[in-house]
């Protein structure tokens, strides 16, 4: 009877045994480290991811700490959670910072209690939810792309990341997105250049209008230096300007052309006109009308006599060039045109 009972006992250990390893193979097999821990947070069991990122052999873990295992020499970094766990009986999830083989590495864990038949705890499973390297890598990326764009450096990208890791199609869609926004503030800022651009040309074209209006043709036909956003707008200034300067041109004539007939009349040229073909528009009026009116007064004097003993007396010496007839100039059909505009 004894013999059976300890047969019996034998196979169960062999069963049990069995099973163990079955379970370890079992935990082996997940890529995900998962630790086994007693309600004093001491390592009862880990599969062999879980030894590989501590970096021992599986049997050198047993007893150990996770702490000890993963933050040599640092603060705690995982027990508080584990003592969490067991106090709540509830699942809990943290961020932290282990150190495994001295390596930096952040992660995100988790932690559930384990409960003997009792319904008590009496210890608790932790697993690597995941490594957050890549994610901390890409915040630190994200932060400095964001600091020189808000330094105004448009052209700005995140840089490049380990291929095949999820990091890459997130910083092409951020990349992506800059892209849109850089382009939007571009064409903003060319258009506040440009209407700033526009702002001035025009207040130098009032000015100059003004002045104008005033009798003087001392103006600022000048154009700010272009860039790409307003060369074309440069170019349309231009040509205004180009208009400003023929008016100018034409008031400038104009103003040469009656001094000049009105210096003539002093010096006793009565049969001196302007050129109203020179002229267009009303200022060829002006002119027209000037010539008319010398034509009317010139034929009356001579008529009536007056003008005969001014011409005869000749008090003004000619210039050189400028004959005198004084037949001619008692003729208001006959004329000596000004072409000199100097004169």
């Amino acid at each position: 009877m004894a013999s059976t009972e300890q047969t019996g006992g034998e196979e169960f250990a062999e069963s049990l045994l069995r099973h163990h390893q079955v379970l370890q193979q079992v935990f082996d097999a997940i890529e995900l480290p998962i630790i086994r821990t007693d309600r004093d947070g001491q390592v009862q069991g880990l599969n062999r991811a879980a030894a590989v990122l501590a970096g021992f052999p599986p049997e050198a873990c047993i007893g150990k700490t996770c702490d000890a295992l993963f933050n040599p020499d640092r603060s705690a970094g995982g027990t508080g959670t584990i003592r969490r766990a067991v106090l709540r009986t509830e699942s809990q999830v943290a961020d932290a910072v282990v150190y495994p083989g001295g390596r930096e590495m952040p992660i995100r864990f988790g932690v559930s209690p384990l409960f003997d038949a009792g319904g008590e705890v009496d210890g608790t499973v932790n697993y690597l939810v995941r490594d957050l390297s890549e994610e901390r890598a890409l915040l630190v990326q994200i932060r400095v792309l964001a600091d020189r764009l808000a330094a105004g450096d448009l052209g700005a990208r995140a840089g490049p990341v380990e291929a095949g890791t999820t990091g890459v199609e997130i910083i092409e869609a951020i990349n992506g997105i800059v892209d849109l926004l850089s382009g939007q503030v571009q064409a903003l800022t060319a258009q506040t250049i440009l209407s700033t651009f526009y702002a001035d040309e025009l207040a130098k074209v009032n000015a100059n209008l003004k002045l104008l209006a005033e009798g003087s043709v001392d103006l600022d036909l000048s154009v700010r230096t272009t860039d790409q956003a307003t060369a074309m707008a440069g170019m349309q200034f231009v040509a205004i300007n180009k208009e400003i300067t023929r008016v100018a041109t034409s008031l400038t004539w104009l103003v040469n052309d009656t001094g000049a007939l009105a210096r003539a009349i002093i010096h006793g040229r009565f049969g001196a006109r302007a050129d109203e073909q020179a002229h267009r528009g009303v200022y060829r009026s002006v002119i027209r009308g000037v010539n008319g009116t010398l034509d009317t007064l010139i034929g009356y004097f001579a008529l009536y006599g007056p003008l005969q003993q001014i011409v005869s007396s000749e008090p003004h010496p000619r210039k050189t060039g400028q004959v005198f007839r004084s037949g001619a100039n008692l003729d208001p059909h006959r004329r000596e045109w000004l072409y000199d505009r100097g004169d």
